[in-house]
């Protein structure tokens, strides 16, 4: 089943990597997604997993690229636990970690939503409230622990 937030993050992704070779082209960059896609499921009917595509996507890259890769990717999965500032800060680090010494990176960030407000509970003002403040501290957790000459971007999904 196709959802709308990872198919928007693989074109993000494949937007990213392959931008200098697209050119942009939204009709290239898709044909790379669905061969991408293809090669993982042996069928484009289904899709692939985020990790799994944009693992196989950084390995083509890689394999295109003549220079060295500079792009990096991970993925914060928030929905296990309640948030908690603290929990959030320590995972934020860990996948920080990961993208250390990447030029251009890209961190989706997914179930955010679910932590707030799990199945069967109402989404009300008060957890909207709630929610942007959650927005609001990840993204200064970004500006605090990344460097100037790294083209970071978080992805909310």
């Amino acid at each position: 089943m196709k959802t709308p937030h990872s198919e928007l993050a693989k074109a993000h992704c494949v937007h990213s990597l392959f931008g200098r070779l697209t050119g942009r082209d939204p009709y290239l960059a898709g044909q790379i997604k669905t061969a991408i896609e293809l090669s993982l499921t042996g069928s484009t009917d289904r899709t692939a997993p985020l990790e799994s595509f944009t693992e196989a996507a950084l390995d083509l890259f890689r394999k295109q690229s003549p220079l060295a890769a500079s792009w990096g990717f991970a993925h914060l999965d928030l929905s296990q636990k309640p948030f908690d500032p603290l929990w959030v800060q320590a995972e934020f680090i860990k996948s920080l970690k990961n993208l250390a010494g990447y030029e251009e990176t890209l961190l989706v960030v997914s179930g955010l939503r679910i932590s707030f407000c799990p199945e069967g509970k109402y989404w009300t003002r008060r957890v909207q409230d709630r929610y942007e403040n959650a927005l609001s501290y990840i993204d200064d957790l970004a500006a605090k622990w990344t460097t100037p000459n790294t083209a970071f971007t978080v992805l909310y999904i």
